[in-house]
């Protein structure tokens, strides 16, 4: 009676697992994934910083912008803490106390978008700063990539 053995030996499961192992590793590293994601949140600032300049616009036409600092050279950063702004902000520089337009936008803005990655209610890294020709300047504090998110109206 002869008998049968069935199966794979120890060697050829290694090699086919390092072989598995070394092209899930190369398409890792071909795709990125922490670029994609950060490429992403980018996408998302862009469109945050747009929605936010739109309901600033909006709301100059029906009423004058309340709060806004006059100090041209810095900006503001949008949340509700009273102090520490000026700290966080990496793109611009900006004043100490965050400007908290809840109130003003709420029919526009039911609720102020923040960075995806680095913005909470206090604080949401975004800035906002109008020159002296009334060119309004909106941006992410902390983009990524290298990437400059920001826009003028």
């Amino acid at each position: 009676m002869k008998i049968s053995k069935s199966g794979f030996t120890l060697i050829e499961l290694l090699v086919v697992i390092t072989i598995i192992s070394i092209l899930m590793a190369a398409v890792y590293f071909t795709v990125d994934p922490p670029a994609l994601f950060a490429s992403a949140r980018n996408a998302r600032r862009w469109g945050e910083i747009d929605s936010i300049a739109k309901a600033i616009r909006i709301y100059e036409i029906k009423e004058v912008m309340v709060g806004l600092d006059s100090n041209y050279s810095k900006a503001q950063v949008l949340g509700t803490d009273t102090a520490g702004c000026d700290s966080a902000c990496g793109a611009k520089e900006t004043v100490p106390s965050c400007l908290d337009i809840r109130e003003a936008m709420k029919s526009l803005l039911p609720e102020i978008p923040y960075d995806p990655k680095t913005g909470t209610e206090e604080n949401t890294d975004y800035y906002v700063n109008k020159d002296e020709n009334g060119i309004l300047e909106v941006g992410a504090c902390d983009s990524e990539l290298e990437e400059i998110v920001y826009l003028k109206r």
